[in-house]
């Protein structure tokens, strides 16, 4: 009752991954920040937070199955995400008042959609020899095949059709807790200890090329 936050976890594929303590630890982690919301100077940011587990959820199963027999394919993927949309399209439904999606994990426990480039300057394409060493890869596959990760389809459940494509404009605020059991752990236990704030002059700005002014800019201020 009264969520606005949504962790989305997958507690099954962190334990094939990385084994069955790590994911109850990364579950206990989710679970223990939600106490911390409500207390102290965190109580401020009136986050209230609720847990998705989309291993508990058939139809999002099934399609994890058909994308690890050909992981590199990129519509298996995008069954996972479309099956998970839908199950989100549901929570999303029954809890109006979800404003924030957290997905937790890299690309293997929960898939990015695979979006298209359709740009002819810098298309995603060009970019997929980087990663020729290991061709069996699914970040290879998915550039090589013109496309491009994002978790916008996650929190965009009407998107706009522009020139025979989706365009998804988040309707929630989206991030993504990465990469491994350790690393995500620690960036819950950081936003505990620093009461929910971030110092912005330990961001980091990349750019290069013609966006090298704007990034300069941008990380003088």
């Amino acid at each position: 009752s009264g969520t606005n936050t949504l962790f989305v976890i997958n507690h099954r594929r962190f334990g094939d991954q990385y084994g069955t303590d790590a994911a109850d630890d990364v579950l206990a982690a989710i679970e223990s920040l939600g106490d911390e919301l409500g207390q102290g100077e965190l109580a401020d940011l009136q986050l209230v937070a609720g847990i998705v587990d989309l291993g508990s959820i058939q139809a999002v199963s099934d399609a994890y199955d058909d994308w690890d027999g050909e992981p590199c394919r990129l519509d298996r993927a995008d069954d996972v995400v479309d099956a998970t949309t839908a199950a989100l399209a549901a929570v999303y439904r029954n809890h109006p008042g979800i404003e924030n999606v957290v997905m937790v994990g890299s690309d293997k426990i929960i898939p990015f959609a695979r979006l298209s480039d359709r740009t002819l300057l810098g298309n995603e394409q060009n970019y997929a020899l980087t990663f020729a060493d290991d061709r069996s890869t699914a970040l290879y596959a998915a550039l090589s095949g013109g496309t491009y990760f994002s978790d916008d389809p996650y929190a965009d459940m009407t998107p706009t059709l522009v020139n025979e494509r989706l365009l998804y404009a988040p309707e929630r605020a989206i991030g993504r807790l990465v990469e491994d059991p350790q690393s995500i752990i620690g960036q819950l236990t950081s936003f505990v200890d620093l009461d929910g704030k971030i110092r912005t002059d330990t961001g980091l700005v990349t750019g290069y090329d013609f966006v090298s002014d704007s990034s300069s800019q941008i990380s003088d201020r």
